[in-house]
C-alpha cells in the first residue's frame, strides 16, 4: 500500500510555498486518479464551503460531489465538528448530492458521529 507524507505538501496556514498546494492535490486526484470531471476549480478566498465541485457518472446520469479540503497535517489536528458546520445547507447551495471530506488527516470521533448520523437518516451519502 502506498503512504503519502502529507507535511511534504506545504501548510495554508503558515504562507510558505504554494498555498494552495493541498486542494490542487486533491483537484488532481479526483480529475487524475479517479477520472471525474472537475466543475468547480479550488479557488483562494471566500469558497462558499466548496473547495471543489465534481461531477461523477453514475449508470445513465450525474452525481455531484461537493469536496471540502482540509490540510492539518502540519498541526497534526483531527478535522472536528466545527470545522465542517452547515454540511446539509452547503450542498443545497451548490446543488450537489454528495458530501465528501477530503483530508490530510484523520476526522475527530464528532465529525465522524455527525456524517454516520446524516448518512444513516439519509441526509448525505
Amino acid at each position: 500500500m502506498a503512504r503519502f507524507n502529507f507535511k511534504e505538501i506545504a501548510s495554508a496556514k503558515d504562507g510558505t510555498g504554494d498555498i494552495d498546494q493541498f486542494e490542487k492535490f486533491g483537484k488532481q486526484f479526483f480529475e487524475s486518479v479517479l477520472g471525474h470531471k472537475i466543475v468547480k476549480d479550488p479557488g483562494r478566498g471566500a469558497d462558499g464551503g466548496i473547495d471543489i465541485r465534481v461531477k461523477v457518472k453514475i449508470n445513465n446520469g450525474f452525481e455531484y460531489w461537493l469536496v471540502s479540503c482540509k490540510h492539518y497535517a502540519h498541526s497534526g489536528n483531527s478535522v472536528g465538528r466545527g470545522d465542517e458546520e452547515d454540511i446539509l445547507d452547503r450542498l443545497a447551495e451548490h446543488n450537489c448530492d454528495v458530501f465528501v471530506g477530503f483530508y490530510s488527516t484523520i476526522a475527530s470521533e464528532g465529525l465522524f458521529q455527525k456524517l454516520e448520523r446524516l448518512r444513516i437518516n439519509k441526509k448525505i451519502k
